[in-house]
């Protein structure tokens, strides 16, 4: 039933013929949409959007490819994409892949896979904190690289991966496994300027007054076999000659019992007028009786010009020290229990080991319901670290 004004009422009309008189009301607006949907791609295809590769961002870049090769994708402009940017792309014919123009649209791919997708997935979960899932993601990367890199998108993908290595082992509690790669990501920064794409607070850090360390790497360890085994890692690399390669060689091989390499790059070390001298001097005498290289540590116009690095080293010294001294016992556990403190938001593994330390010292002692309070809390807080398995393990014998 239709309603037609021009009779002034109500008339039944057939199906039919609505049919008909609704196919050629609309016939025209049917053309017209068809067209213009087809003129719009023409024109995207042709002048607007003359890409047929997609970005991570889902912007579609105006320009067409022209070739690619392990660096990144290069387009017509001259703009350079690196690969982990890149979402998909279908390559125009005739585009140059690194092996030519046969299989490129394979060999693209296979570049993607390999490098874009796990340099994506390792720089997003950089950005967002998520250091937990990295250690299968850089580990076999890391493995391939080898030699200075040659560009800067090497560069760039070399950093990327060793900054993801030292996280994700530092967050396994290696902190002698983290060393390496976090060497190795400062010397490529050193050397080239290139956008990661990380935002500031992800990128790599070194502490101030331009001593170069990582805050969250302390150069002092405590595994003696895991020491050992990036000690030789390092000197093979040849990471050990830079000065924080030496500041962190000596670290190691103190905790590793390589008395004579500790004493060869301490001597180095003192040549460089580096206060890191008298502190690794001091920590070589905890090895016998404590002594006069100790007590230099307390000096306070020394002290005054330490970097905090340098500075909680100085304190663990002092503090293991004084655990030796029965009558110490109480300004070893306060001291200890102050770099806990200080370390929790900057290196946990450095406050974990405090922690462990004032533990047992209240075991020393007697103090029973210290002991169960720290205990608790080393394995609340920092059960993933070497001291939390440590104190969990003692705690299942």
């Amino acid at each position: 039933m239709r309603i037609l004004p021009e009779f002034g009422g109500v008339v039944r009309v057939s199906r039919s013929r609505l049919r008909q008189d609704f196919g050629a009301k609309w016939y025209p607006s049917r053309c017209l949409f068809v067209f213009t949907v087809l003129g719009v791609v023409s024109l995207s295809h042709h002048g607007f959007a003359q890409s047929n590769l997609v970005l991570r961002s889902l912007e579609i870049p105006k320009s067409e490819i022209k070739r690619f090769d392990k660096h990144g994708v290069y387009l017509n402009d001259g703009t350079t994409i690196n690969w982990d940017d890149v979402l998909q792309a279908t390559l125009p014919v005739g585009t140059e892949g690194a092996v030519g123009t046969e299989g490129a649209q394979k060999s693209f791919d296979s570049f993607l896979k390999t490098r874009g997708l796990p340099l994506f997935r390792i720089r997003h979960r950089l950005s967002i904190g998520d250091v937990a899932s990295l250690v299968k993601l850089v580990e076999p990367l890391y493995e391939t690289l080898n030699g200075p890199p040659s560009s800067l998108a090497e560069a760039r993908f070399d950093y990327l991966i060793s900054l993801g290595t030292m996280r994700a082992r530092l967050h396994a509690g290696d902190r002698a496994a983290a060393v390496q790669p976090f060497l190795r990501a400062r010397e490529v920064r050193d050397k080239f300027t290139f956008d990661s794409s990380l935002p500031p607070g992800a990128e790599l850090m070194v502490s101030p007054k331009g001593e170069a360390l990582s805050p969250l790497i302390t150069p002092i360890f405590f595994d003696a076999e895991a020491a050992r085994r990036q000690l030789s890692l390092l000197r093979q690399q040849g990471l050990g000659e830079q000065q924080v390669g030496k500041v962190y060689g000596t670290a190691l091989a103190i905790c590793g019992g390589e008395q004579e390499l500790a004493e060869k790059w301490l001597s180095q070390l003192a040549e460089q007028d580096s206060n890191w001298a008298p502190i690794f001097a001091a920590q070589l005498e905890l090895k016998g009786e404590a002594g006069e290289r100790i007590e230099d540590l307390r000096y306070p116009v020394w002290r005054a010009g330490l970097t905090r690095s340098q500075s909680t080293v100085v304190d663990f010294i002092l503090a293991l020290a004084a655990q030796r001294i029965p009558t110490d016992s109480d300004r070893a556990s306060l001291l200890f229990l102050k770099i806990a403190a200080a370390s929790e938001g900057v290196d946990r593994h450095i406050a974990s080991a405090s922690l462990y330390q004032a533990f047992l010292v209240a075991k020393q002692i007697g103090n029973v319901e210290e002991a169960e309070i720290l205990k608790r809390e080393l394995l609340d807080k920092y059960f993933d670290t070497y001291h939390g398995r440590r104190v969990k393990a003692e705690d299942q014998q």
